[in-house]
């Protein structure tokens, strides 16, 4: 199996502080900050599912027709699903120091090459 270029996966690690452990090999207080805590994590670049749609089949090539299936046809009478997600990463960014540096086009381009290049297929 072939390992991605590491200069592209370390734009995507890279996005998050690093954890620093104390000369005991105990846990830093950036742990105990975020210990039991969530955290969102993503970009303030937003993107509709059906524009991510068109990106992802644009990016690997495909011919396919996107179809847009009504919100009846998927979820029950009377379901409400948050239409619009943006994520608050204030908490990530203070306590962890994450900041999102990898645009949605290079993250699916280096996940598309990963998935071509080292995900087992039908061979």
């Amino acid at each position: 199996m072939n390992n991605p270029d590491p200069s592209k996966r370390l734009r995507v690690i890279n996005s998050v502080a690093p954890i620093r452990v104390c000369d005991n090999g105990g846990w830093t207080d950036t742990w105990f900050a975020g210990h039991g805590k969530v955290f969102n994590i993503g970009a303030k670049q937003e993107i509709t599912i059906a524009a991510l749609a068109e990106l992802v089949r644009d990016l690997v090539g495909s011919a396919s027709d996107i179809v847009n299936v009504p919100y009846q046809h998927v979820f029950d009478e009377g379901f409400e699903d948050t239409r619009r997600r943006v994520p608050d990463i204030r908490r990530a960014a203070e306590i962890l120091g994450f900041r999102a540096v990898t645009s949605i086009e290079d993250g699916l381009e280096a996940t598309i090459a990963w998935f071509q290049q080292d995900w087992p297929g039908d061979e």
